[in-house]
């Protein structure tokens, strides 16, 4: 199952592929893993972070770890090109990863990542 971004083609057999969802725990839910396969980002991944608070293992790339101090082979699986992320994946993800994964999410302090968004809405709405 793959939530992705409008105009993606990856259709294939057993790929449900979904643009949009209201609220993403019951996927992370479900997922065994979680995959940030980004080749740009200009910014911090808010995403990679509700995974990891989720318990779940994300496999990313650089860019798609941007802005986000994480311990590769600790609490992600850090993948630069396209075999090295299938190798991760096919590796599984191992439940100390998962544990760590959300003892490294709950460093963050949320409060303060909200307010930074909510600024940004502010300023984006009075221009």
């Amino acid at each position: 199952h793959i939530i992705a971004g409008q105009a993606t083609d990856l259709a294939g057999p057993n790929i449900e592929v979904e643009a949009f969802v209201p609220d993403v725990r019951p996927a992370y839910e479900r997922a065994g893993m979680v995959l940030a396969p980004l080749v740009a980002s200009a910014g911090t991944n808010i995403k990679v972070l509700e995974a990891m608070a989720m318990e779940r293992v994300v496999v990313g790339t650089p860019a798609g770890f941007n802005g986000l101090p994480l311990h590769p082979g600790i609490d992600c699986l850090l993948a630069h090109t396209g075999p090295e992320m299938a190798a991760a994946i096919r590796g599984g993800a191992q439940r100390t990863m998962e544990l760590a994964a959300r003892a490294t999410a709950e460093t963050f302090d949320w409060t303060v990542m909200g307010r930074l968004q909510q600024e940004l809405y502010s300023d984006l709405s009075s221009t």
